[in-house]
């Protein structure tokens, strides 16, 4: 299929994803009437770039082409200037500070693992507040905003594998373990601890406002003291659909 093509239907997607994020904080404003709709699409375009990273890698380096497409795909966030704020100037924050897109073809395969595993952690806590904002909401309204989105980062990942022609399925599981870990794990979570709190009378104004570190504390302990919550399946299940996608893309 023709890249510009490729590159057009991924837009789509991502524009897809980005209205369900906008629509999800509107339906809970009653929750956190102080949540700010745009830094919720600014932490999934974090979540998004640190994804599309992390398989660009899988193969060993980061292409030009792939750093273009990461580049271009969001309009919000941009998590590598986000991250040289968290640097000082000396030694290797100091580079990092200096780096751009581009710069990052030429830092050579150890360098590139570096830069990403420091972008990985930086932006986890962002994450995890979309997580939560999307677990609520699906607690509340039964919408399944979690799986608008995940169908459309599914379907960027897939696109993303074809651009550089290079081991797409090892680039496409490594992509789709990166989004489960960081979104997908967190978001089931807290929308059963959500749940919970709901069936209990809990006011999740108050019960939800606490430190982001904290909450996925809680909600993992949850998860863990109840082991009729299949995870596992839920996981696996949205990494079938994604294989599938990229099947049926290869008849």
């Amino acid at each position: 299929m023709n890249p510009n093509l490729l590159y057009k239907i991924a837009l789509k997607k991502y524009e897809k994803a980005s209205k369900a994020i906008d629509s999800l904080t509107k339906d809970v404003a009653g929750v956190f009437p102080d949540y700010d709709n745009k830094r919720a699409l600014i932490s999934f375009d974090y979540l998004l770039q640190c994804t599309l990273l992390k398989q660009a890698l899988a193969d060993g380096t980061i292409s030009e082409n792939e750093l273009e497409f990461i580049k271009g795909i969001s309009n919000h966030g941009d998590v590598l200037e986000e991250i040289k704020s968290s640097f000082d100037d000396t030694n290797v924050g100091g580079l990092i500070k200096k780096t751009t897109w581009n710069d990052i073809y030429y830092l050579g395969p150890v360098a590139q693992t570096a830069l990403v595993n420091a972008i990985s952690n930086f932006v986890q806590s962002y994450i995890d507040e979309t997580a939560l904002l999307c677990g609520v909401a699906d607690a509340l309204t039964r919408k399944n905003y979690y799986k608008v989105i995940a169908n459309s980062i599914s379907s960027i990942l897939t696109i993303f594998a074809k651009i550089d022609g290079k081991k797409e399925k090892v680039e496409l599981f490594v992509g789709t373990t990166e989004f489960v870990e960081a979104f997908g794990n967190s978001y089931l979570a807290m929308k059963e601890l959500v749940q919970e709190l709901v069936r209990e009378g809990k006011e999740l104004k108050k019960a939800l406002h606490k430190d982001i570190k904290a909450l996925r504390k809680e909600a993992e302990k949850y998860l863990a003291s109840h082991k009729d919550i299949d995870i596992e399946k839920e996981i696996n299940d949205l990494i079938d659909e994604i294989y599938a996608e990229l099947n049926s893309e290869e008849e």
